[in-house]
């Protein structure tokens, strides 16, 4: 697509033709964020990633953490920069490309408000003492209609059609979203960040994973996976799984891993609070490798591509 003299296209050069917001967070859609972004404008995004704290430390409870990098406003280019923004830098920002800087810790953080009720408590080491009030650190402004969006894109990106297709597991279900960070120095790094529990049943983990020079989503999905997988196998008292996801079972020939698990579209639940209340309102394939689209940036000023 061409917007204010840029030309932009998806990661997949086909195209994927007319998408919803689950549907292009399942493919990892470009196009889509790109035009959701020219809509919603950079002084709005801007302002958006502000309040969900992406310049600020997470508030862990450890000395020395950073804090992340995002634009403040329109006028941080100039600042930051020494030009001002141009129109088309929106497009970079929409798909966590451009001036972006941010931890598997923050990522983890605000997929721990999404797997929630919308809103999530700083991240801790030290459990808290049980009479202190838990606070609420960060807050997406988003009513159970737009997690209930959000979850579905999730859901998907393990289904058939999605990009981490191979990192389903048997046992759990898995939501989550891949992503590339693009690297000036050597070959981009991998992101998946997601969260993950029994069907039928709420998140109970959020995992967030970055393979350095790992190309995309999908060198992390797989790891994110078995670190859910591992945990919830312990916590239920089920043995050591070494090839907990299906593209490992699948590679190695085990039965029932025909391209798809026997029960797929498995759901979990939110959590009751989101339930209750309105915030603000085939068989027999093989697996598909796909190829992701980026999700984060090394910081610096250009408008290339992604693949």
């Amino acid at each position: 697509m061409a917007y204010a003299g840029r030309y932009s296209r998806c990661w997949y050069r086909a195209g994927h033709g007319s998408v919803d917001l689950a549907q292009a967070i399942e493919n990892s859609c470009n196009v889509y964020f790109y035009q959701l972004g020219i809509r919603i404008g950079l002084a709005e995004l801007t302002r958006a990633g502000v309040r969900l704290g992406f310049t600020q430390k997470t508030g862990l409870d450890l000395p020395g953490e950073l804090p992340g990098r995002f634009p403040r406003s329109v006028d941080w280019y100039k600042e930051y920069f020494g030009t001002p923004a141009v129109p088309s830098d929106v497009m970079s920002v929409a798909i966590g490309q451009g001036p972006n800087d941010q931890t598997p810790l923050r990522m983890a953080y605000v997929y721990s408000a999404i797997a929630g009720n919308g809103t999530a408590p700083p991240p801790r080491l030290v459990a808290r003492d049980s009479a202190e009030k838990e606070q609420v650190g960060i807050d997406l402004g988003l009513d159970a209609k737009g997690l209930e969006a959000l979850w579905e894109g999730l859901r998907l990106v393990t289904e058939q059609d999605g990009t981490a297709l191979q990192s389903s597991l048997a046992r759990y279900k898995l939501y989550g979203k891949t992503g590339t960070a693009q690297n000036s120095q050597g070959d981009d790094h991998g992101w998946f960040v997601g969260f993950a529990g029994r069907p039928g049943s709420s998140p109970e983990i959020v995992v967030a994973v970055i393979v350095e020079h790992g190309l995309h989503g999908d060198a992390a999905a797989p790891l994110a996976a078995k670190v859910a997988n591992f945990y919830l196998d312990k916590k239920y008292g089920h043995p050591f799984d070494a090839e907990p996801t299906l593209g490992e079972r699948w590679r190695a020939g085990r039965p029932g891993t025909n391209g798809q698990w026997d029960a797929p579209n498995r759901r979990l639940v939110p959590p009751t609070s989101v339930a209750t209340t309105a915030r603000g309102g085939g068989q027999g394939e093989q697996p598909k490798r796909r190829r992701d689209t980026g999700d984060a940036e090394t910081p610096k000023r250009e408008n290339g591509e992604t693949e």
